[in-house]
């Protein structure tokens, strides 16, 4: 599903697919952790499968919430 929307958008969509799963995974993240980015680091991080439909989903609803200029960073992103 994910590769379907890559193709079918553009692989610079990848950047966006990364912060809608960090989005998903903010409780996760945040939760019993001072810093996240240990946890981020820990050997034993074990993820669930994630919902491609679910993650693609929150990866367009963050396309209202970015500013056009970044936008048209993260299309030029793969080309240059």
């Amino acid at each position: 599903k994910i590769w379907d929307v890559l193709f079918a958008y553009g692989v610079h969509l990848e950047i966006l697919i990364v912060v809608a799963q960090c989005v998903l995974l903010r409780e996760k993240l945040l939760a019993d952790h001072k810093n996240p980015f240990t946890f981020l680091t820990l050997k034993s991080l074990q993820l669930q499968p994630f919902d491609a439909e679910i993650l693609v989903a929150c990866a367009f609803s963050l396309i209202p919430h970015i500013h056009q200029d970044l936008l048209d960073e993260i299309a030029c992103h793969p080309i240059v």
